[in-house]
């Protein structure tokens, strides 16, 4: 199925995790609205800007995945409103500060770790405010600071 000109369904779905244990990820129709959204409204205004392809490492994540991998109670995976994403010959650096320059209608750009993108969609019909971090390793876990900088991999 496909959700915009560039985005399938099934590229959302993948999950090495659910896959080893024998379980489909199987998308709602609010799932399959909502990543549709995110296709058309971020996604793919920023694959022609950037004029590369965009591959999606995590896209709908069950909650039972989304814990396995010690994603947020409050993940936006969860609802099919987010994805991270990584761009042929561009760095998730470049990539996230594309997304501000573009003003794109995310509700979170989140340069991860200085390896991929997290992007996510505001639900239907709310007024996107964007959040803007940068997301590192720290001594207790995942810290996260106001802003795209670069990351010291």
């Amino acid at each position: 199925m496909q959700l915009s000109q560039h985005f399938s369904l099934d590229e959302f779905l993948v999950s090495e995790w659910m896959a080893r244990r024998g379980f489909m990820i199987t998308p709602s129709d609010a799932d399959i609205e909502n990543l549709t959204r995110l296709c058309r409204t971020v996604l793919e205004p920023l694959r022609r800007d950037l004029s590369a392809p965009i591959v999606v490492t995590s896209g709908l994540r069950p909650v039972e995945l989304n814990t396995a991998i010690g994603g947020s109670k409050t993940s936006d995976h969860i609802t099919g409103s987010a994805a991270d994403i990584r761009a042929i010959g561009c760095t998730p650096l470049f990539i996230a500060m594309t997304v501000e320059e573009l003003k794109l209608p995310v509700k979170q750009v989140i340069h991860e770790f200085g390896r991929w993108v997290h992007l996510s969609v505001p639900p239907d019909g709310a007024v996107p405010g964007m959040q803007a971090l940068t997301a590192t390793a720290g001594k207790n876990g995942t810290e996260y600071n106001h802003g795209i900088h670069p990351v010291n991999v």
